[in-house]
């Protein structure tokens, strides 16, 4: 029989058989990424890189292994159009963005410029002032194909923007099966804040709960 194949817009996740990087919040082992025993760091430039050269050749997961992550993430220019990237945790609520009130973090996870990608079982919590993720821009590349799935964002009292946000000309961005609970500094914060030129925005099936002022704009 003929392999599924991969792809945001049939909100498809196949992870049999993939190739498979190991990260965590910081290094253990020899720090390959090549099994669990010797995770890389999820901020490693090294194993990103890696990851992006073998996109050339066959789709990738990087699988997060539970634990409580506490910097930021920015990938700029991740992605293939022709191989699947999947960035999943390794359980579905032990992935935890969680910076502490002592080290608050602007935005904890950023993609920028990425494309042919798919987010999955993660959660932010704790200090986090802007957004837990944006997807936008890097420089004149534009973000497109994601989808962030089975995701939560709880208990941000610090956020002042939203939970997350597509921005600056993302476009073919699914929000699907992801929950929204008690976040927002104040009157300005927005449980998703999709703005400045983006298209084809879908937020499907996601739970949104006690928000002060927007569920979501679009």
């Amino acid at each position: 029989a003929p392999k599924p194949q991969t792809t945001t817009k049939q909100f498809t996740l196949v992870v049999d058989e993939l190739l498979t990087f190991y990260v965590a919040p910081g290094a253990t082992g020899m720090g390959s990424g090549a099994s669990r025993e010797d995770a890389a760091s999820y901020r490693s430039t090294a194993l990103w890189n890696q990851v992006q050269v073998e996109l050339e050749n066959q789709p990738v997961r990087v699988l997060f292994l539970d634990g409580d992550y506490l910097e930021n993430l920015t990938l700029h220019k991740k992605g293939n159009a022709n191989h699947h990237l999947t960035l999943q945790g390794e359980s579905d609520q032990g992935v935890r963005f969680n910076p502490p009130a002592s080290a608050p973090v602007t935005k904890t996870m950023v993609l920028a410029g990425c494309q042919n990608m798919t987010i999955k079982d993660f959660n932010f919590r704790g200090h986090i002032t802007e957004y837990g993720m944006t997807i936008t821009k890097s420089g004149s590349v534009k973000s497109h194909d994601i989808t962030v799935d089975s995701c939560t964002w709880i208990d941000l009292p610090t956020v002042y923007y939203g939970g997350m946000g597509a921005h600056y000309g993302s476009y073919n961005i699914t929000i699907q099966n992801n929950v929204f609970k008690r976040l927002g500094k104040d009157s300005h914060a927005h449980m998703i804040y999709n703005a400045y030129s983006i298209h084809h925005i879908s937020v499907v099936n996601n739970h949104f709960e006690d928000y002060i002022t927007y569920a979501t704009v679009i």
